[in-house]
Parts: C-alpha cells; structure tokens; sequence
C-alpha cells in the first residue's frame, strides 16, 4: 500500500468529522509517514509500520465524539454530465480576484506618489481644516467620487492632481504631464541600483526568503534523471540555455552548515535533498530551491515534498513524478508522463502538446489542467465536482472523450473538484 492508498483510505473512513477535522488529522499522519522515510525506511515500510486504518479511524472518532458509521461506504463514481453536449459552467473566482488586486495597487501607488510629490513641491503651510470644510471637499454623484479638487474616481478611471500637473489611470493607460519643470531631475543620476528592477518583479512567495545560499553547478553530460526531496517552501523548476544544470537555494532565516542542501551524482541521477538526513530538525526553515534544467535533457524528474510548493516554468522531462502532502503544483511544463500524488494541494497546470499520460491522485485539493481538446479523462471521486469548461467530451465505457482522445487523464479524488479548461 502506497502512502497516498493510506491517506485515501483513512479519510473515507473519518466520514463523522466535519473537512477541517479531517483534514488535520490526515496532516499529522502524512508528517509521520514522511518522518519514518526520512530515517531510511521505504514507502511500503513506513506505511506497514503503522496501525491499522480501522483502528486509527475508530481511535480518531472516538476522540472527536463523533458518531461511526455502521459501515465503510463505497466510493461512488460521480455523474456530472447529465448532458454532454452542454457542460455546466463554473465561474473561475481567480480573474475577478486578481483584477480587484491590481486595481488595489494602482490605488496604492497613486497614492503614494501623490504624497510623495506634495512633500517635495509644497511651499506653504496647510491651514487645518473645519468639518465643514471636509464635507463641502466631498462629494459623491453619478459620476464618480470627488475629493477637492486633486483627487477624482469614476468611470474614466484614476485622476490626481491640478491643471499643471497630474497623474491620470485611465482605459488609456498610465499618463504623466507637468512635470517637465523639475528642477532636481538630477538627483536621479545618483541612485547606484536604477537598473535593478529584480525587487520590482518579485513574486509573492519570493518575499520570503531573505537569506541567500550558495550557487551550485553540475556538468549536464551524462545526467539522465534528477530526485529532489524537499521539505518546507517552494521548488522552482526552470529551463535553462547552458550545458550545465545549475541550481541556489535561499532561505527564511540564516544557513548554516547544519541546514544548508547536500546533493550528489551516481548513476547517471542528480540527488539534491533540503539538508542531510542524518540532521535533526532545525527549527522552521523554509527555503526556496531554483533548478535550471537545459532544454531537451532529462528522461525523469522526480520531486518529494512535505509543505514545499512546486513551480514548474516551461520545463522539460520526459516523466515527471511529484509527490506532496500540502504544497502546491502549478505552472507549465513539457513532458510525456506525469504522475502527481497530494493530500491537500492544489494543481494547476498548463499541459504541452507533448502530454501523452497523466496520473493525478487528490484528496482535498482542487486539480485545474488547461489543454487542448483532445484528452481521454476518468474521474473517480467521492464528493468532488467535473467542470469542462467549454468542451463537449462523449461518454464511452465510464470514460470522457474529446476529440482523438490522444492525452490519457486519470484523476481520483475524495472532495477535490477538478476543472478542465482550453488551452
């Protein structure tokens, strides 16, 4: 029995415990499972080595004071195409989300710069003002909100400023005028990092990892398959354009020998593991770990994870393996093969044309794959929801066609949804 049969099989019988219950206690199980790998034994013997199911789920329940159920259900095959030809539509809640968070920084930056330049430019004291003198300096109307006469929000977008100079955020863009008379235009020239715009692009989860680590590089000749065993923060895999494979780790608190990677060749496999298995835990570490893999170059890429996210940027191996307990996987990536293994992480994937068999196993998290129209799907699930999103897939011998059918897709879930949508 496989770690993730274990998990599986223990959630299904935790049906007396609200999700979050659950779902806290499958973690537990999950981390000890993980911790007796770590001290050398394999899968099945780390999974062997534990009490039964039955027994774990009664000792669970009667811990919790919930009810047992007077047997073990079997898992139902979901029906969610009652007419194929007309899929129900599920909203997607991440493009409204994400325009919202735009429009808040663009609030955030205007306003910004519009202190930032009242503070240079001011030349007199701002008398304070009366009550009265607040409310007759706002008004709101059918065309927007008015703040004095600085500030103006409405259907044409963002406008601050005056007559000589503004800034104005608009279906135009971003426009800036007035400001030609700058007479310290020159202290610009002094800023030694002006070109540096890495901290302006960083990602949110980079803005964890302070402290950087060293910079490795392994001759690419001769490595067919690369294993990485993280445990906390984030593995992010890259394609690179060299002959070498290249790889830095960077962390949440100071590196020491004691919590730096270790990595090794043999056989033809790249090993790279958080820190040494020997070591005992070292507080809560997090670190991010960025590959670049030359193009074209792998046969498998193999990656194990207890809390790490995974990141994939237009990498490429033949067969990819990622196995998680509650990170993530996201991004793109070519391959032939893909297998993912996860307790409550999310997938969300963008699949190359060259994705010939996937193999995705879920209990809490949310599986969303954009493809193109030709896929062959079997959804086993308990709870969780079918969203095609625009295709018209046929349904043959419990399984969902679409087109030639070339990319075969098999998906068992406990509760997590899984949305299909076109590339």
């Amino acid at each position: 029995m496989t770690r993730a049969q274990f998990l599986n099989d223990l959630y299904r019988r935790l049906g007396g415990l609200s999700k979050e219950q659950a779902e806290q206690h499958l973690t537990y199980y999950a981390e000890m499972l993980a911790d007796r790998m770590e001290e050398g034994m394999s899968e099945a013997e780390a999974v062997a080595s534990m009490e039964d199911v039955d027994t774990i789920a009664q000792r669970i329940l009667q811990d919790e004071g919930a009810a047992q159920p007077p047997q073990y259900a079997t898992p139902v095959r979901q029906e969610p195409f009652q007419n194929p030809a007309v899929p129900e539509k599920k909203r997607d809640w991440r493009r409204p989300v994400r325009m919202l968070l735009w429009a808040l920084a663009i609030l955030v930056v205007a306003g910004s710069l519009l202190n930032w330049i009242s503070q240079r430019f001011r030349t007199r004291s701002v008398e304070a003002a009366t009550d009265s003198d607040i409310v007759e300096q706002v008004q709101l109307g059918p065309d927007g909100l008015y703040v004095g006469k600085q500030v103006q929000i409405g259907p044409d977008g963002l406008y601050v400023g005056s007559e000589d100079r503004c800034v104005s955020i608009g279906p135009d863009g971003i426009e800036v005028s007035g400001w030609e008379d700058w007479d310290d235009w020159d202290d610009w020239d002094d800023w030694e990092d002006w070109e540096d715009w890495s901290d302006w692009t960083a990602t949110v989860e980079d803005t964890g990892y302070g402290f950087p680590g060293q910079d490795y590089a392994v001759a690419a000749s001769g490595i067919h398959d690369i294993e990485i065993e993280w445990l906390a923060g984030l593995v992010d895999i890259q394609t690179g354009d060299s002959e070498t494979i290249s790889f830095r780790e960077d962390a949440s608190q100071e590196l020491t020998a004691a919590t730096q990677l270790v990595y090794g060749v043999k056989d033809g496999k790249l090993r790279i593991s958080f820190w040494r298995k020997w070591q005992p835990a070292q507080g809560s570490c997090a670190k991010r770990l960025t590959l670049y893999i030359p193009s074209g170059l792998l046969d498998g890429l193999e990656i194990s994870s207890v809390s790490s996210s995974v990141v994939f940027t237009e990498a490429a191996a033949r067969s990819i393996e990622v196995e998680t307990t509650s990170g993530d996987v996201s991004g793109s990536a070519a391959f032939q093969e893909l297998d993912i293994e996860t307790i409550s992480g999310n997938v969300d994937l963008l699949l190359n044309q060259s994705a010939r068999e996937m193999d995705i196993e879920t209990i809490s998290g949310d599986i969303t794959l954009f493809l193109d129209g030709d896929f062959t799907l079997e959804f086993d699930t308990v709870s969780g929801a079918l969203d095609a999103d625009g295709f018209a897939p046929s349904r043959r011998d419990g399984k969902y066609i679409s087109g030639n059918g070339a990319c075969k897709i098999e998906v068992n879930s406990v509760s997590g949804d899984l949305l299909l949508s076109q590339a």
